[in-house]
């Protein structure tokens, strides 16, 4: 009987783990586990958000994550961070940092995969992400598997001044300008 009691509560917490669902302004801390993405997604000015290793983000839809706050998201080489499209879901549309100036938000050893940005006001740009007026480092990151409509499927920077975007990993157009171009990034 115990082994029985022991066993339910095992699955009960398994199963809450699966079930945890994002949507609309974040701030405070994301431990690890798998959440499902149900809708924009954003750091607002002046909040921050960290999001711990072992983390996935499993995009239900072609929703955005929107960063005008201080986002620290740094994973490991063993647990990494993944933003990626839920089972069944095409694509989702990436990344977005707007205006983030200075502000030392973090990304490394992520996963960045399945965004995609359609047609619409810069929305064409950088389908995995998008760099608006805004210098975030990005490190020992895996940038792959995105599209654009216009320009950038990997990432797209506009009015963007850093020198924090290095050993990444990528297997896609990363550019600034051109279409189809490619950028290493070491």
């Amino acid at each position: 009987m115990k082994n029985l009691f022991l066993t339910c509560i095992f699955v009960l917490t398994l199963f809450s783990l699966t079930l945890a669902q994002l949507s609309g302004p974040l701030s405070g801390v994301i431990t690890s586990g798998i959440y499902t993405v149900l809708g924009e997604i954003s750091v607002e000015d002046y909040d921050s958000l960290t999001i711990e290793p072992g983390v996935t983000l499993e995009f239900m839809g072609p929703y955005e994550f929107n960063i005008e706050g201080y986002v620290y998201a740094a994973g490991t080489e063993t647990d990494s961070i993944k933003f990626i499209p839920g089972n069944g879901v095409n694509y989702w549309s990436g990344i977005n940092f707007n205006y983030t100036y200075n502000n030392g938000s973090r990304f490394e050893y992520c996963l960045i995969t399945g965004g995609h940005s359609p047609i619409g006001l810069y929305a064409e740009y950088g389908g995995g992400i998008f760099f608006y007026h805004s210098n975030p480092e990005i490190s020992k990151c895996t940038i792959t598997g995105n599209s654009a409509d216009q320009v950038g499927g990997g990432a797209r920077f506009l009015l963007f001044q850093s020198d924090y975007l290095r050993l990444c990993y990528q297997t896609q157009h990363i550019l600034f300008f051109w279409r189809r171009s490619l950028l290493q990034i070491f």
